[in-house]
C-alpha cells in the first residue's frame, strides 16, 4: 500500500464535552473534567483519569459511583481549598462513544493521578485523597490528612475491586504507576513523610539519608520512593525511598527489560538551584541496591529493551523566545553516550516502533517540522506557550526523523506512536495544525459537529471527538481558504 507521512495510530482528542453534563451551554472550565493520565486495553480502548472542579460528570448507568457523596466536600476543608472529585473513564477506541464514567471520589479533595490497564480489563488507578473515607473505598483515613490510594476497578466499572490507603503523615504526591508481567502494581511518587513505610532489604529506608554533602540552604525533606504490591493489592512487596538531603521530586518511573527500576527526578527548584544530586537512579529487581544513580535531571524517562536509559530535561522557563531541552541516552551501566538538544519543552518519552517518541510543547516557531509533517497555526487568543510536538528520535543519535506539530493545549503519550492530546475547556479551538505550505489565519474555528468533522470554519464546537490525526490535518485545510 502506499506508504503515509503520518505517525501510526495517532490521535487528537478534539474534546472532551462527552465527559460533560448538558446543557452544554451551561458549562464553565470549572465543570469540565482536567485529564491527568491517559491508557489503553488490549483492545484500544481509551481511558482517562483525573479531576473536575464541579461535579458536574456525565456518569453512566451502572457504574460503581455515579455520583458524589451527598453535598460534595462537606468534610471540613481550607477555605482557600478547591474542592475537586476523581473522575475514572472509558471511551471507545475511536472516540466516539463513552464505554463508561464515573467518580472515585470521598465527602474532602480527592483527585486520581495515574491508572494502568491490565490483561484482564481491569484498571488500577492511584491518587490523593483527604477524604476520611473514600467512597465507596477502603474504611480508615480518620485524620483526613491527604493521603496516597489505590484502587483496582472491574473492567465495566461496575466493582471496585480492591483499594488500599498508604503512605506516611508528610506531604506526598503519586507520579506513576505501571504493572509488570505478573501483575504486581508499582507506584513512584515523591514524599516527605518521615513515617513512609519502607521494607526490611530496600534501598533506603530513612528519609534524606543518602551520605552526601550539600551547600548551605539545600537541605530539603522530600524523597522520591517507589512501592509495590500484589495484584490484590493486599501486601506490599516493596517499598523504598530514593533520595538525598536536597529537595527532590519524582517525575517518571520505568521497569526495565530484565525487571530493574529505574526512576527520574529533578530538584523541587530546579532553574538556578546551586544544588546537585543524583536524579536519576537504576535499582536492580529487588529494590535492594543501586545499578546506578547518576548526576543526571530528568522529567522524562523511557527504556528500550537493552536496558539503556533515555531522559530529557528543560529549562521550564515559560514566556522566554527560545524554550530548551535536551535528551540523553544513558547505557545499562549509568554512563551517558549520546545528548541532543530541541528548542523546546519535554512531557513524555516512550521507547518502541524502531526509535524514541518524544512528545512535548514550545512556541509555534521554535521548531523546524520534518519535510511533509503539520506545522502549527493558532488563533490569537491561544496559549503560544503551549503548542504540543510530537518528534521520533533515531536512538543511535537522538536526531529527530520525524516533527510535527499536534493541535492542543495538552497532551499524552500513552505507548510509542500513539498520543492523547485534548482541548481541557472544551469550548474552543487554541489552534489548528495544517499541512505544510497553507496559510494560516486568525480568528478562525474549526466547527466540530455530531458524526464528525464539518469542515467548516466559525461556530461552536458540539461534543465529540477523537479523530485521527492524518484526517484532522487534512481536514483543516478549510479553515485557511
Amino acid at each position: 500500500g502506499r506508504a503515509e507521512m503520518w505517525p501510526p495510530k495517532l490521535f487528537v482528542v478534539a474534546c472532551l464535552f462527552l465527559l460533560a453534563v448538558a446543557p452544554l451551554k451551561a458549562q464553565t472550565p470549572l465543570g469540565i473534567p482536567f485529564p491527568s493520565a491517559v491508557a489503553v486495553d488490549s483492545q484500544g480502548a481509551i481511558y482517562l483519569v483525573g479531576y473536575t472542579m464541579v461535579a458536574r460528570l456525565s456518569t453512566t448507568a451502572g457504574v460503581f459511583q455515579p455520583t458524589v457523596p451527598p453535598g460534595g466536600c462537606t468534610e471540613s476543608i481550607p477555605s482557600a481549598t478547591v474542592c475537586t472529585h476523581g473522575f475514572v473513564a472509558k471511551t471507545s477506541p475511536s472516540g466516539d462513544r463513552l464505554g463508561w464514567a464515573a467518580y472515585l471520589t470521598g465527602a474532602a479533595p480527592d483527585s486520581v493521578s495515574t491508572l494502568a490497564v491490565a490483561g484482564d480489563g481491569n484498571v488500577y488507578v492511584a491518587g490523593t485523597t483527604t477524604s476520611t473515607a473514600l467512597v465507596p473505598g477502603p474504611g480508615g483515613n480518620p485524620s483526613g490528612a491527604s493521603r496516597l490510594f489505590g484502587a483496582k476497578l472491574s473492567s465495566d466499572d461496575k466493582s471496585l475491586l480492591a483499594a488500599t490507603y498508604f503512605g506516611g503523615s508528610g506531604t506526598e504526591s503519586i507520579r506513576k504507576l505501571v504493572l509488570d508481567a505478573a501483575g504486581n502494581v508499582y507506584v513512584a511518587g515523591t514524599t516527605a513523610s518521615a513515617d513512609f513505610p519502607t521494607t526490611p532489604g530496600a534501598y533506603q529506608r530513612t528519609l534524606g539519608a543518602s551520605p552526601v554533602s550539600v551547600p548551605f540552604g539545600c537541605k530539603g525533606d522530600s524523597d522520591e520512593f517507589v512501592a509495590k504490591f500484589d495484584p490484590a493489592l493486599k501486601n506490599l512487596l516493596l517499598s523504598t525511598l530514593i533520595g538525598t538531603q536536597v529537595v527532590e521530586v519524582t517525575n517518571d518511573f520505568a521497569i526495565g527489560p530484565d525487571g530493574s527500576l529505574y526512576v527520574a527526578a529533578t530538584l523541587a527548584y530546579p532553574r538556578d538551584n546551586p544544588c546537585t544530586a543524583p536524579l536519576l537512579t537504576r535499582l536492580n529487581p529487588q529494590g535492594s541496591a543501586a545499578v546506578y544513580s547518576v548526576y543526571v535531571s530528568g522529567y522524562a524517562l523511557a527504556v528500550d529493551s537493552t536496558g539503556a536509559a533515555y531522559v530529557a530535561s528543560d529549562d521550564r522557563v515559560f514566556g522566554v523566545a527560545s524554550p530548551q531541552a535536551y535528551v540523553l541516552k544513558v547505557e545499562p551501566q549509568g554512563n551517558v553516550v549520546v545528548r541532543a538538544s530541541l528548542n523546546g519543552w519535554v512531557d513524555s518519552l516512550a521507547a518502541g516502533n524502531g526509535g524514541i517518541e518524544l512528545l512535548g510543547h514550545s512556541w509555534p516557531g521554535s521548531l523546524t517540522p520534518t519535510p511533509g509533517a503539520p506545522t502549527a497555526c493558532y488563533l490569537w487568543d491561544s496559549d503560544t506557550n503551549r503548542v504540543p510536538y510530537l518528534a521520533t528520535l533515531d536512538p543511535s543519535t537522538l536526531v529527530p526523523t520525524y516533527l510535527g506539530y499536534l493541535t492542543s493545549d495538552d497532551a499524552w503519550m500513552i505507548t510509542a506512536g500513539r498520543v492523547v492530546a485534548a482541548n481541557p475547556y472544551g469550548t474552543l479551538l487554541p489552534y489548528a495544525v495544517l499541512p505544510p505550505g497553507t496559510a494560516c489565519r486568525r480568528n478562525r474555528r474549526l466547527h466540530i459537529r455530531r458524526g464528525g468533522l464539518s469542515g467548516r470554519c466559525g461556530g461552536p464546537r458540539r461534543d465529540r471527538l477523537l479523530v485521527r490525526y492524518r484526517d484532522w490535518a487534512r481536514s483543516t485545510r478549510a479553515c485557511a481558504t
